[in-house]
């Protein structure tokens, strides 16, 4: 029977944590079937299945973490008897009825006034009572909804609905059910922005309106009515991108945020990288008026080119300037410098709470189009943090860019193993001489930051001419694949 281990998701990652399973013991299972939901240090992922049969054994459980290789599942032809210690301790089984309130029952619907709710804000006194029962919750009108298709024979409408691990999360963070949802993720999937518009929705409708603001007025004159101000509405809710909790405290007293899993990982390998690795950095700055002169041609011509950005011409003529540069694509191993075959580039992409390194695999091969359609995948699932089995593994340089924060130079701390990475500045209009001549030309800083066990400084100054050389001619970036 093929066991299930702990994949490394990503080149970070020492142990992961079940966040679901997706199947059950005894149940079938098919190649590429997404089987369970992990936790890593950089974001939630989905495990597919790699072979065909019978999911006989689950040994590691839902809120359960293990080390990178360690057993979590067997997969078998079903002979084998299945293992009578299932499911999790954090979440009912498939097979199981939910009972937690504001969950959605797999038995008939029971009466509005029997489910379970969130608690609403006690009303105030009333000399009668109301004998009106409230209206049934979104949930109980999804398991009436449930309950009515089943009596017909029709498929439920919620609660198979597709939900990404992070929204997941974020629904239980903000009290959302998310099978009551229409995800607009592919296929219907619910994203966590699809949760946070309906809570922002939820909390506008239901919520007590908050006291309204007032503007100071002329008093009213003797015998007119009037309070002396004039109500103002509240302005509309705009969608806002979620930010950290707040830090800073009015009273001065000290804030104590407990580390994310991605924020300790990115603490220990950065730790570890500057104990460990000797950096040295060199730099250079490379003229981009004709980056600047051809992206323009670019966008006025349109198609599939015009969304080429600075961003792009850097990960390609960083990924063809390794390979002129092998040297530089390599990584020290304690008794050895191992040159490494692939030209993986890393993405080194900020996310709200840290920094997650998504990796183009062998740029060098493929066009500067491809390369800038694989680099808006990533960033986009970046933002959902929603990645696939490789999409965070196997970079051999990594590139940071933080010229979109109009930051002119700073230099980078290695990821290791790689024993270089690129740190990029804006590209902006600057003085420069030419010829003994003071004139303006777009400018971009470029520092490289490397790892002198693996590196010297005249191999990391010949990539540096390389990638220069590339940007300052770009039509290059359109022929080296």
């Amino acid at each position: 029977m093929p066991d299930i281990t702990m994949p490394k998701l990503s080149d970070t990652m020492e142990e992961g944590k079940i966040l679901r399973w997706l199947k059950q013991p005894g149940q079938p299972i098919e190649a590429g079937e997404v089987l369970v939901e992990v936790e890593t240090d950089k974001a939630d992922m989905e495990i597919e299945a790699e072979h065909d049969g019978v999911l006989e054994e689950i040994r590691l459980r839902e809120g359960d973490s293990g080390p990178v290789g360690a057993v979590i599942a067997v997969i078998g032809d079903g002979a084998a008897p299945v293992a009578s210690d299932t499911t999790t301790s954090t979440s009912p089984t498939q097979d199981e009825p939910q009972s937690a309130p504001g969950s959605i029952s797999e038995n008939p619907a029971p009466e509005p006034a029997e489910v379970s709710a969130p608690q609403a804000e006690p009303e105030p006194a009333h000399s009668t009572p109301v004998q009106t029962p409230p209206p049934a919750p979104p949930v109980a009108q999804a398991t009436a909804a449930n309950a009515s298709a089943r009596a017909t024979g029709a498929a439920p409408s919620v609660g198979t609905t597709k939900v990404s691990p992070l929204a997941r999360t974020r629904a239980a963070e903000l009290g959302v059910d998310p099978s009551t949802l229409v995800g607009t993720g592919p296929g219907g999937r619910v994203t966590r922005k699809d949760v946070e518009e309906a809570h922002r929705s939820k909390a506008s409708t239901a919520a007590p309106a908050p006291p309204t603001p007032a503007v100071r007025a002329t008093p009213p004159a003797p015998g007119q009515a009037g309070s002396g101000t004039i109500t103002v509405r509240p302005p509309p809710v705009r969608e806002q991108v979620p930010v950290p909790p707040v830090r800073v405290s009015g009273d001065g007293a000290v804030q104590r945020i407990p580390l994310t899993g991605m924020r300790a990982a990115i603490a220990r390998r950065m730790t570890e990288s500057k104990r460990e690795a000797p950096h040295f950095y060199v730099s250079t700055v490379a003229n981009m008026d004709a980056a600047v002169e051809m992206r323009k041609g670019l966008k006025a011509a349109g198609g599939a080119a015009s969304g080429v950005t600075y961003n792009h011409l850097i990960l390609k003529a960083c990924a063809d300037a390794l390979r002129a540069s092998p040297e530089m694509n390599s990584r020290f191993v304690g008794d050895a410098i191992e040159i490494l075959p692939d030209i993986n580039i890393g993405m080194a992409t900020a996310v709200p709470d840290g920094l997650v390194v998504p990796v183009i695999h062998n740029a060098d091969k493929i066009s500067l189009l491809d390369v800038g359609a694989r680099a808006r995948e990533l960033a986009e699932k970046a933002k959902q943090r929603n990645f696939g089995g490789n999409d965070l593994s196997g970079a051999t340089f990594s590139v940071s860019n933080l010229g979109m924060y109009d930051v002119e130079d700073f230099v980078a701390v290695i990821n290791p193993p790689q024993a270089a990475i690129l740190a990029v500045g804006s590209v902006a209009q600057r003085p420069v001489v030419r010829d003994g001549e003071l004139g303006v030309s777009f400018t971009v800083h470029l520092t490289v930051s490397c790892d002198h066990r693996a590196v010297d400084g005249a191999r990391a100054a010949e990539f540096l001419a390389e990638v220069r050389a590339r940007l300052e001619n770009p039509v290059r970036l359109f022929l080296e694949a």
